[in-house]
């Protein structure tokens, strides 16, 4: 039978078929192992049936592409959630995480989360991430309003993404109740959420899969050089070509077109995040 590896303990590879959804605890043929060919979760796998719920994993399918932190193969999206508030939203870590979803190739989206604890600042969010041309969405879990969430993953396979708390694991048991995940509230004194997910784990979801992983703040930027980081900010790109000088940074530089545009076509925490990850990759480059 063929499955997907939805979730790897030790040496036990969890594969979900497509007869009932049912879950064949695997381990791997001495071939795969002979040749180092491990999967990862996300993988397609071709799997003997050795007794009832359990098989060899013999074969893997090709892959669409792999990531290597957090470990997961055949990813369409990143969606990063954050929240209105508790925890305090960390939009310099969203936006790292959407470089970081550029760059992989995969596209990114915003979700926002906790909108009833005051939906002015939500709108406030959304806007900066629409503007930017960023797919978005709001949602509140603790109102159950989330029912246009799932035409995002339908079909899809999407790493969720963002700092602890903003409620990750809730969204996910809220899409699949049958799912049961841990969910810890935010502490009160630090206004940080715990870590629930503790394997990176395939689950389904709103009519696709969903990358559950332990908590996953990606905050190095990817080893590229700092021309191309505009790339990943479609509205700073937008209108580079208006600027005086073709190699233009959008720092220093006099008759910039992109800084002219900040605070109004440009968000400017989306700016000062792009200037942030300039200089910081001008200091990697340094550093080589």
């Amino acid at each position: 039978m063929q499955g997907r590896v939805v979730k790897i303990i030790n040496d036990f590879y969890y594969v979900q078929g497509n007869e009932k959804n049912a879950t064949i605890e695997c381990k791997l043929k001495g071939n795969l192992i002979k040749d180092n060919n491990f999967p990862l979760v996300g993988d397609v796998v071709l799997v003997e049936l050795t007794g009832e719920g359990q098989g060899m994993i013999s074969d893997l399918s090709s892959r669409e592409n792999r990531l290597v932190k957090p470990a997961v193969a055949n990813v369409d999206q990143v969606i990063v959630v954050t929240s209105v508030k508790n925890p305090k939203p960390n939009l310099q870590l969203v936006d790292r995480l959407l470089v970081w979803a550029y760059f992989e190739g995969l596209q990114g989206m915003v979700c926002i989360n906790k909108r009833e604890l005051d939906y002015q600042k939500a709108q406030e969010l959304a806007e900066i991430y629409k503007t930017s041309e960023i797919n978005t969405t709001l949602i509140s879990v603790k109102e159950n309003d989330l029912d246009h969430l799932p035409k995002f993953f339908e079909n899809k396979t999407s790493v969720l993404a963002g700092q602890s708390g903003v409620g990750k694991s809730s969204i996910l048991n809220t899409l699949n109740p049958d799912l049961n995940l841990e969910v810890n509230p935010v502490s009160r004194k630090a206004g940080t959420g715990k870590h629930t997910t503790r394997h990176c784990q395939l689950l389904k979801a709103g009519g696709g899969f969903l990358v559950d992983t332990p908590g996953f703040n990606k905050k190095k930027l990817p080893e590229i050089v700092p021309e191309q980081l505009e790339l990943a900010f479609p509205e700073i790109k937008k209108h580079s070509s208006d600027c005086k000088f073709n190699d233009c940074s959008h720092r220093k530089e006099p008759d910039c077109q992109v800084k002219k545009l900040v605070g109004t076509d440009i968000p400017t925490t989306r700016y000062e995040h792009f200037v942030k990850f300039f200089e910081e990759l001008v200091d990697m480059e340094r550093s080589f």
